[in-house]
């Protein structure tokens, strides 16, 4: 995979762009995952684990059996988890998980792992640059590092910014909005490929509205809407470049 300064200096150039349109389409799945725990769960399986932003935006999060920290545990043959939060950690600690305080985006652990599951944590950061490069360092050869992120082209999202009214607002903390385009690029510039990507099936849907337009999801589909417009979050899988 070049990247986009290889082929010309104008990152607007046709070539560039189709370049880059190329690598979408070779790691795009179109194919939503419709239970994103399973499927976080099988790609951890047996394998050693770190397991980024663990802490919920709730304490009592440890305590549902859907929290992904515990189903992680359970089917990895090591799970560590990190959190800059240190009471919480500590909380954690206190139950018996593997979990420590630690800044990654300041200086990588000195551990290696197969495969580092950063669960709706870039969209918070300051500097994603710098999270990705260490995490890269962090891996294992042949390893891989799983980003879910909110995605800015959910139909909800769209619809909410599409007239006129109060401005929307997904979340106070979050500072950036991510799509394949922009990972793909960020991902490249600190050796890493995207390799796969899809979204996630929206499931427990608030209001009627939203439950009778989703009714017709697989119609709307057909006549050519894309998937990832109906996926809330997005995952994103990068590999080392080689």
């Amino acid at each position: 995979m070049k990247h986009w300064y290889e082929i010309s200096k104008d990152p607007n150039s046709p070539k560039v762009l189709q370049a880059r349109q190329s690598d979408l389409v070779a790691g795009r799945n179109q194919t939503l995952i419709n239970d994103r725990v399973n499927y976080l769960c099988e790609l951890a399986r047996g394998k050693d684990v770190l397991d980024v932003g663990i802490v919920e935006h709730t304490r009592e999060a440890v305590h549902r059996p859907e929290w992904l920290h515990k189903c992680l545990c359970d089917v990895a043959n090591s799970c560590l988890g990190i959190d800059i939060l240190e009471d919480e950690i500590n909380y954690l600690r206190s139950l018996g998980f593997n979990v420590i305080c630690a800044d990654i985006t300041n200086k990588p652990l000195d551990q290696k792992f197969d495969v580092i599951i950063c669960g709706e944590v870039l969209e918070h950061l300051d500097a994603p640059g710098y999270f990705l490069s260490n995490t890269a360092k962090m891996l294992k050869p042949n390893g891989r590092i799983v980003v879910s992120v909110p995605n800015p082209w959910y139909i909800n999202v769209i619809l909410k910014n599409l007239f006129n009214g109060k401005p929307y607002v997904d979340n106070a903390d979050h500072v950036s909005w991510f799509d394949p385009c922009t990972l793909c690029e960020i991902g490249q510039r600190h050796g890493l490929i995207l390799d796969n990507f899809t979204g996630i099936a929206v499931e427990n849907l608030s209001n009627l509205r939203a439950k009778l337009f989703f009714r017709f999801q697989p119609l709307l589909i057909r006549f050519g809407l894309r998937p990832e417009i109906f996926a809330k979050t997005m995952i994103y899988e990068f590999v080392i470049a080689d």
